[in-house]
């Protein structure tokens, strides 16, 4: 039975990627911004019907946003 053995030196790249992540700092601000925009964003869609693209949906919300969104802090709406 044939093995094949494979070295790789690695230094270069982790030392760059070391370097960026140095320069780069902490993102969890930026990143949980991000995160909180796609969460409303993803909200609105469901109560508006739209789709991703822009795109009007014609179907009715499910059980379970309805409840979601009845108890969602903020929300006026009752069922």
């Amino acid at each position: 039975m044939a093995m094949i053995s494979i070295e790789v030196d690695d230094k270069d790249v982790l030392s760059a990627i070391q370097a960026l992540a140095r320069k780069t700092g902490d993102l969890s601000p930026a990143l949980n911004q991000i995160g909180e925009d796609l969460r409303e964003s993803t909200l609105r869609r469901f109560s508006t019907s739209t789709g991703p693209g822009g795109q009007q949906r014609n179907h009715q919300p499910s059980v379970h946003f309805l409840l979601t969104a009845c108890h969602h802090p903020g929300s006026k709406k009752s069922l």
